[in-house]
């Protein structure tokens, strides 16, 4: 007698998975229903990420009250007034000698209409408003007008009236500065339009 292979087995029942199919279906089945099921609303995304206290934030630091001299007496003020119209009378007047190599002649009504050319390497000595009357200057310049070049270290205002003049080893130089001479005038009125009074 031969026995059918599917004996015993029900029609239309759908086989269970076996071997690690079955073990994997098992294990899934387990952690799924050790998990807690909840439906809750969802939160909006700044839940994540709490507010900061006030507190907690630093202040931002407020800006710098702009400098202001303290009131000074009248006495102070006399004090420091004659010197003050000294110094600006310095500052009017540049005359200095120079003495180094180079060849150099420059002329100026002011610094923006100058002309000349040449150049010096020179230790210089004399007026040169109220700063150290001793110093080193060099200079290569040249041109006219507003095509004047000039590189170097010289000390010459824009509002100088006045020129510079080096033969070989000696060289001469005087001006007066207009901007520094309405300093003068206007600091006899009390105005400082230069900053320049002592306080």
């Amino acid at each position: 007698m031969v026995f059918n292979q599917n004996f015993g087995a029900r029609p239309n029942a759908q086989r269970q998975p076996s071997g690690w199919a079955g073990c994997g279906v098992a294990w899934l089945s387990l952690v799924l229903a050790a998990l807690p099921i909840r439906a809750e609303a969802a939160q909006p995304i700044s839940a994540a990420f709490p507010a900061v206290p006030a507190a907690a934030v630093e202040p931002v630091s407020p800006q710098p009250e702009p400098v202001s001299y303290p009131r000074r007496s009248a006495l102070h003020h006399l004090f420091c007034y004659f010197p003050s119209r000294a110094s600006d009378l310095l500052d009017i007047v540049k005359c200095n000698v120079g003495f180094g190599l180079g060849l150099c002649v420059n002329v100026r009504p002011t610094k923006s209409l100058q002309a000349g050319f040449g150049a010096y390497d020179s230790v210089r000595i004399g007026l040169r408003g109220r700063r150290f009357p001793f110093w080193h200057e060099w200079s290569s310049e040249g041109g006219f007008d507003g095509l004047y070049w000039e590189g170097g270290e010289t000390e010459r205002g824009f509002y100088e009236f006045g020129g510079t003049v080096h033969l070989l080893i000696v060289g001469l130089e005087a001006a007066i500065d207009i901007e520094e001479t309405l300093d003068f005038v206007l600091g006899w009125f009390g105005n400082d339009p230069a900053d320049d009074d002592f306080r």
